[in-house]
């Protein structure tokens, strides 16, 4: 540990023990406040973050208090790398915020206090001491804008809610593995993982989970075989992620499977991992998540693939590119190809470069005011995973209205949320006409937002007759609002009143300049 962590740290011990009973909270928690700023360059408000360290099921050590006044590894791990965050966030050069930390051992604490907090951080076993509805109180909180970090066994816990387990994107389901490992960096400009390497080899307890899918999780870090007998695990997919990322409503979720061993909490490598990953969950930056290997990228770090869109008349592409109307000067007709995996290739990652032009609008493009139509794609598809994420206009006198056309049939609505206060058939997330989202997943205009879309087409025999309707699954914001719907039909507005096996992807002109980035399109595999 680093002589900065070490200072941080005794300071932080110091000043919680002389408060006595006066600082702890009735379950044993304790506030851990960050250091004063200086007088001349006062520190922005701190973010108020709650670590809940109870152990209904399994206790690790690493969250057993030798004593009741006395702070567990993990504990005075995450109490140091925050510290040693916010001392940094008091220089002049800093951009990061501070943090007021409470930690507490007792998860009934949670309801009272939700209101209050900025963030909350699970380090837990078992089933919590919250009702059903105060479980649904913390998930509404999340996708209100809350942040949501899971640190290990997060994904070992409240088993009595399967929405929670479904926001945090997977259930521990054993660790084949506790060795040295290597993992792969998969997303190497997330804040979670900007420090490390392309590998990172070190040693702890590795999970394997289920109703685990790279939908809509982003994967940070994934075992590699390097060290590793993957045959050990039971993911028919050899699939073992050990990190990930996601947005869930208004609100972001982290999880980490790392931190079972006490040497981690005094490594700085896995203690920037986590800070990143707080970090990241607070405040973004909400960067385009890179494609898989193996999709078609339709839109990607560069902008559109021209060639790989057509307007309904058949005309070429002529929606603006750039992130404005009117801000793209190249001719139509022709796109560069991305040397990262942007328009036109095949998935799998984006480069520092990459991050920078979209951080600048680039890789975006803009329906027009001017009636230039439809956009469809010159490929079909059949059972597909799409992703596409999409940005309501601010200021704009229309309603912010257009649609994504699943084979160019199905419609799922994209339209600013000021048009209605409760999910419908015709509200953001709804298939148009059919079914209203299961909640209000919707974030504000002018914030990017994602459609992950999980199709099965319909089913045909050799006479042409229907024998399986088409299926769709619906994740907005991260959070699922169509579940395996059945759709009876094709919607309005499509590019054909009868249902097919194969068709394009369609992005509706309704007049309103909405936005559009990072579109590709995966096969499914069951």
């Amino acid at each position: 540990m680093t002589s900065t962590l070490i200072a941080a740290l005794t300071s932080l011990l110091l000043s919680a023990l002389s408060c006595g009973d006066a600082a702890a909270s009735p379950g044993g928690g304790r506030v851990v406040a960050p250091q004063a700023a200086a007088q001349q360059d006062p520190a922005p408000a701190p973010s108020r973050v709650l670590f809940v360290t109870q152990s209904a099921g399994y206790e690790h050590g690493v969250v057993k208090r030798a004593s009741p006044g006395q702070l567990a590894v993990a504990e005075r791990g995450l109490s140091a790398a925050l510290a040693d965050s916010a001392d940094s966030a008091d220089s002049a050069d800093s951009a990061g915020p501070g943090y007021a930390l409470r930690i507490t051992q007792d998860a009934s604490q949670l309801p009272a206090l939700l209101p209050e907090l900025d963030a909350v951080v699970f380090y837990t076993t078992g089933e919590l001491p919250l009702s059903e509805a105060e479980r649904a109180a913390l998930l509404d909180w999340v996708a209100d804008g809350g942040a949501f970090v899971g640190l290990h066994c997060a994904s070992d816990t409240m088993y009595a809610s399967p929405a929670y387990l479904d926001m945090l994107g997977g259930t521990f389901d054993g660790h084949p593995w506790h060795q040295e490992v290597t993992l792969k960096v998969e997303w190497p400009e997330h804040p979670a993982l900007a420090h490390l390497p392309p590998s990172w080899t070190l040693t702890d307890e590795i999970y394997q989970f289920r109703a685990f899918e790279r939908w809509p999780n982003v994967v940070l870090l994934s075992l590699s075989g390097e060290r590793a007998e993957l045959s050990k695990g039971k993911r028919a997919d050899g699939d073992y992620a050990s990190a990930w990322c996601k947005p869930y409503g208004r609100g972001r979720v982290f999880y980490t499977a790392l931190g079972h061993r006490p040497e981690l909490w005094n490594d700085e490598r896995f203690l920037a991992h986590v800070r990143g990953g707080l970090d990241w969950a607070l405040k973004g930056p909400d960067l385009p998540a890179p494609p898989p290997q193996g999709a078609v990228v339709l839109v990607g770090a560069d902008g559109p693939d021209r060639g790989a869109w057509s307007h309904r008349d058949g005309g070429p592409f002529r929606w603006a590119v750039g992130g404005a109307p009117g801000a793209d000067a190249r001719a139509a007709g022709g796109a560069d190809a991305s040397a990262d995996g942007g328009a036109g290739g095949a998935g799998g990652g984006i480069g520092a470069a990459t991050v920078a032009a979209q951080a600048a609008g680039a890789g975006e493009m803009t329906v027009l005011d001017t009636g230039a139509g439809d956009l469809v794609s010159q490929r079909a598809f059949g059972d597909t995973l799409i992703h596409v994420e999409f940005m309501l206009p601010t200021g704009h006198e229309g309603r912010g209205n257009s649609g994504v056309y699943v084979q160019g049939r199905y419609e799922l609505q994209v339209i600013d949320p000021s048009t209605a206060e409760t999910p419908d058939v015709g509200t953001c997330g709804a298939v148009y006409g059919v079914a209203g989202p299961s909640r209000a997943a919707i974030r504000a205009a002018g914030v990017w937002q994602t459609y992950d879309i999980r199709f099965r087409a319909p089913r045909f025999d050799a006479s042409g007759a229907r024998t399986a309707a088409a299926r769709l699954s619906l994740w907005h914001n991260g959070i699922r609002v169509h579940d395996e719907l059945e759709l009876p039909d094709v919607t309005p507005g499509g590019i054909a009143q009868n249902e097919a096996a194969m068709g394009p992807l369609m992005l509706q002109d309704h007049g309103d300049p909405v936005r559009y980035r990072n579109i590709w399109v995966a096969p499914l595999r069951d």
